[in-house]
Parts: C-alpha cells; sequence; structure tokens
C-alpha cells in the first residue's frame, strides 16, 4: 500500500483542543505527541502522521474562532480504514451546539 495525503483546510480546532483530545480517540494504538501534531501507530504497521499548521483566527463579527489547517498522512492503511480514521477524527472533535 502507498500512503496517502489528506490535506483539511480550516477546521474549527485550536491546538490546545487537539492535544487535549487526540490522546483519547484511538486507544487501541501507540500515540506520540510531536510540537505540530501527532504520530498514531498500530501494531500492524499502520500508521496515521497528522501535522498541524499554525493556529489562526476566524473572526465573524464580535466572535474569534480558532482555525487550523491540518495534514494527515496514512501509512499502510486500507481505504476502509482511513474511512473509518477520519469518521472517529470528525466525531472526537465536534462541538455541541444549542
Amino acid at each position: 500500500m502507498t500512503a496517502i495525503t489528506i490535506y483539511s483546510e480550516g477546521l474549527g480546532l485550536s491546538h490546545g483542543d487537539f492535544f487535549r483530545i487526540i490522546p483519547r480517540l484511538f486507544p487501541d494504538a501507540t500515540l506520540q505527541l510531536l510540537n505540530n501534531g501527532a504520530e498514531i501507530e498500530w501494531s500492524d504497521g499502520r500508521m496515521v502522521k497528522i501535522v498541524l499548521s499554525e493556529e489562526k483566527v476566524r473572526n465573524l463579527g464580535l466572535l474569534k474562532f480558532p482555525m487550523t489547517d491540518v495534514h494527515f498522512s496514512f501509512h499502510e492503511c486500507s481505504q476502509d480504514f482511513l474511512d473509518e480514521f477520519m469518521v472517529v477524527f470528525d466525531r472526537g472533535f465536534q462541538k455541541g451546539g444549542g
């Protein structure tokens, strides 16, 4: 299998939220936090590298929201795994609203 890279631009995600939440999302993997993201590795050789851009701010009127571009690199991962990973990642960082 080859490496697959996905680039997500402008996710409503702060670095603080990322580093607080990511350790809980994939308990069956080994996680290594890096200054600019994380590496997640499973015992069967699958690996996901996540690189965060500098944190930006999106202004909507008087409201300010954190924004971060995210690069995902998948190594030795099937398309089914990639799809499942992204669902878990997206759900993990959803925020409630009213």
